[in-house]
């Protein structure tokens, strides 16, 4: 587990089904549905809802007298489509981490389709057949490494859908899994950074910014948004962390140890910086925005990928 940012598990654990009781927020425990209602997790009693996930089916039966994992199909389309079945680019409001400890794979997806949408949609070949092949173009031994995939996924260990009721980024962690030899090899963690170089063969740059002064940070996290390269940020270990630490994270909702966030924002003049969680919800300080002071004394990397 030597890779940081990559472990941090939605809160109630690893079902994805939701209790009643649970209010939304980061604090409390409980289950999580797998269709999202657009705004529900932050408390918004206006949302419109989505369609229910399919009915389960049953994989075939596995080697080794192990019995078939419970699948389901999500979703109603690879990507959203407008009122006139226009086929609309993908956006980071699609991306939400599910029931699996891989923040870092969600992080490296709304990192890309918030720097290029088009890397994402030149990842996904639609066989035509109900099947998808996806390229990562950075994991082939001197090229890159495609995987077939059918739109079910295990239930329970699969990311959610969101308000726009498309399941790509749910095809990407399949195949990312079916890629690194299974979903248990996905719930050990990983690394955003490499993750978006796997993807899309983009070599991360990586500093650590409780090395650096606050004007580096802000500057190098500014370019890197105008130069549309995809920025993840990763935090420590909550047993590793300091008092002060732990009272930031106290004090600034959203802001989780252990955990994997993308860069979406830099604003120099206001020597701040706008995260995005990929839960999908519960952003630092609701809205994104932290003092990039806090980005040097909370974070210990950032990786800059391109």
């Amino acid at each position: 587990m030597g890779e940081p940012g990559g472990f941090a598990k939605k809160p109630g654990g690893s079902s994805l089904v939701q209790d009643t009781a649970e209010s939304g927020s980061s604090g409390t425990p409980g289950k999580r549905t797998l269709v999202e209602q657009a705004g529900v997790a932050s408390g918004d009693s206006s949302a419109q809802g989505v369609s229910a996930a399919a009915p389960v089916v049953q994989r075939e039966a596995a080697t080794g007298g192990k019995p078939p994992e419970e699948t389901e199909k999500v979703g109603a389309s690879l990507y959203a489509k407008d009122d006139k079945g226009n086929e609309l680019p993908p956006s980071i409001e699609d991306v939400k981490q599910g029931g699996l400890n891989d923040c870092y794979t969600f992080a490296a997806m709304a990192a890309i389709v918030h720097s290029d949408p088009d890397r994402i949609k030149s990842m996904i070949k639609d066989n035509g057949n109900g099947t998808y092949t996806v390229t990562f173009q950075g994991t082939g031994f001197f090229s890159s490494d495609t995987q077939t995939v059918t739109a079910d996924f295990v239930k329970g260990k699969h990311g959610k859908v969101g308000a726009r009721n498309v399941y790509w980024p749910l095809v990407i962690e399949k195949a990312y899994g079916q890629n690194k030899g299974g979903i248990a090899e996905m719930d050990k963690g990983g690394n955003a950074g490499t993750a978006i170089d796997d993807f899309v063969n983009m070599g991360p740059s990586r500093f650590d910014p409780r090395e650096k002064d606050n004007d580096y940070i802000m500057a190098k996290l500014a370019k890197a948004q105008t130069d549309k390269k995809p920025t993840t940020l990763a935090t420590p270990k909550e047993e590793d962390a300091s008092k002060e630490k732990k009272e930031m994270s106290t004090k600034i909702p959203g802001l989780h140890f252990w955990h994997a966030y993308v860069v979406v924002g830099a604003d120099e003049k206001g020597k701040r910086v706008k995260l995005h969680n990929p839960w999908g919800y519960d952003h630092p300080n609701g809205d994104g925005w932290v003092a990039v002071d806090v980005i040097h004394t909370f974070f210990i990397e950032c990786t800059i990928s391109g």
